[in-house]
């Protein structure tokens, strides 16, 4: 076979390996030349910008200081309305639980501090002074927006009657005294204790009234007097005449048991202080 000679390419339309490299890189993009006017202006702008930030903090910290004062304003305006101000002033008292001469005797003791603002009204001080009332057990005192104050009272509640020779006294289980009158109140029974304001003379009154009031019906039937001297001291006067020592107000279920067993047996005097150890005297 014959070989034929490859064709060759025209001189003009081959180039140098390094022409086509440098044509590569003259067709590429120019590199961007920054202009003078560009440059001057972005700076500017940058600082156009720090001056409106700058500002708007100003002003946020402008609305934030009005506000806190408007705040405290208002705070103080309260303040003053409340712990000042006669529009919130005490005005009225109301009383409940008592009326009539105890509730007069009550708003007395009271002294409410009319004219002072309610807030800065002392109602543990009043409640203090109005327990200081004979007739009163317990107090509490409130507050009754926007200008009263509510007295609530719990009276006491007479167990018996107690006579010192010129007047009678009535008295709660407690043995406190209270509500003197001259005339023997019809509607109570009627202990013989001292009527002094001792805390002896106190125990013994409230040891008679717990004897008088615990004593079981069919004993109590049989009972016209209760008297204590002392605490320890209680006596009983029985309808027929006889005595009968019963001692402190403690044991009183065991103690009637054994007077009710003994009563059969005639005597002047029953002696029940000791209930395991009782006696009699004919």
């Amino acid at each position: 076979m014959s070989s034929r000679p490859a064709a060759r390419q025209p001189a003009s339309s081959r180039k140098p390996a390094g022409a086509q490299s440098r044509s590569k890189r003259a067709t590429g993009a120019a590199p961007a030349i920054p202009q003078r006017g560009a440059t001057r202006r972005a700076p500017a702008k940058v600082a156009e910008r720090r001056v409106v930030r700058s500002r708007r903090r100003i002003v946020r910290r402008l609305l934030a200081g009005f506000g806190a004062l408007i705040a405290l304003g208002g705070v103080g305006a309260v303040l003053w309305l409340v712990g000042w101000s006669e529009l919130l002033a005490l005005d009225e008292v109301h009383v409940t639980g008592a009326d009539g001469i105890l509730e007069a005797d009550v708003i007395a003791a009271a002294d409410p501090p009319v004219g002072v603002p309610l807030v800065r009204v002392d109602t543990a001080a009043i409640a203090d002074a109005v327990r200081t009332v004979p007739e009163v057990a317990d107090v509490s005192v409130s507050r009754s927006w926007p200008r009263a104050i509510t007295i609530s009272v719990q009276s006491r509640t007479p167990a018996a009657a107690i006579g010192d020779g010129s007047s009678w006294w009535r008295v709660d289980e407690d043995g406190v005294l209270f509500g003197n009158n001259a005339e023997q109140p019809a509607d109570l029974p009627v202990l013989e204790a001292p009527t002094g304001d001792s805390v002896g003379d106190t125990a013994a009154r409230a040891a008679g009234i717990a004897v008088l009031t615990g004593l079981p019906d069919e004993l109590a039937d049989l009972v016209v007097a209760v008297a204590a001297e002392t605490e320890a001291s209680v006596e009983l006067t029985l309808d027929g005449g006889a005595t009968v020592r019963w001692g402190t107000a403690d044991e009183m279920d065991r103690k009637s048991d054994v007077l009710l067993t003994l009563l059969p047996e005639e005597a002047t005097h029953y002696d029940v202080s000791a209930p395991s150890n009782p006696a009699i005297r004919p």
